[in-house]
């Protein structure tokens, strides 16, 4: 199925009604997943991600799992935990301070801080979509309609960001009009991934319609298929 599956443009040039603005689209698809106030009063979320990765033929490269969560509060945290080539480690990130631990050393500074600020907030950021789009410095701006497959119809719109250099991420995100976040396309260094929302699910206890599914492809400029890169499985507790 996903093979197969070709995103054409078409934009409402000659829509009579006035497009959707962007933050309408986001806010609205914010509502279909739970709301702001539930995002919002979150005290503890705990899940594991499942990744694997695959090679251009189809064959499995490497499957990892991390054991995430995100702690609310006036002072959010972010705790990450895996194991890799026999060595434990566990980032802890909060708005102040961030920590490293690989084994039994400890860092609180240098470039092991800075790359577990980098991983925690790739982390919620992924998970806790459409609700990150809301965050300060984001910038929204509608850029249409397009057939994703066969026969659903989405609205796009981009996501940059204040500080964006020219060589920055371009990410668009792909919602149907009644709200649900379908997938969002990411151009990073020349190559396009395409993340796909296979399976969402609703986590009673937050009262949010999470991740459960995910597949990334890498796509050409058409965001045709070209081969499987990752799947994702999220799994609350």
């Amino acid at each position: 199925m996903w093979r197969g599956l070709v995103l054409a443009w078409m934009i409402c040039t000659a829509c009579t009604d006035p497009p959707p603005g962007a933050l309408d689209i986001v806010k609205r698809s914010i509502d279909y997943h739970g709301g702001i106030e539930a995002y919002h009063s979150l005290d503890r979320l705990v899940w594991n991600k499942t990744t694997r990765l695959f090679l251009e033929d189809g064959s499995l490269e490497s499957v990892q799992m991390q054991h995430q969560s995100y702690i609310g509060g006036d002072d959010p945290r972010t705790i990450l935990q895996w194991s890799q080539d026999s060595s434990s480690h566990r980032i802890t990130v909060g708005s102040n301070a961030a920590q490293y631990i690989l084994d039994d050393m400890v860092f609180h500074q240098g470039e092991m801080a800075d790359r577990a600020r980098k991983m925690a907030h790739s982390a919620t950021y992924v998970f806790f979509q459409p609700f990150k789009l809301l965050d300060q410095g984001t910038l929204l701006s509608y850029s249409g309609r397009m057939s994703f497959g066969d026969t659903l119809e989405v609205n796009v719109v981009r996501v940059s960001y204040k500080d964006d250099t020219e060589d920055a991420d371009r990410w668009h995100y792909y919602f149907t009009d009644e709200g649900r976040f379908v997938a969002n396309s990411v151009r990073h260094k020349g190559r396009i991934s395409l993340i796909v929302n296979t399976e969402q699910r609703f986590h009673e206890p937050s009262g949010l319609l999470l991740h459960h599914k995910r597949k990334s492809f890498f796509v050409d400029s058409l965001l045709s298929i070209k081969y499987l890169r990752a799947d994702y499985l999220y799994e609350p507790e």
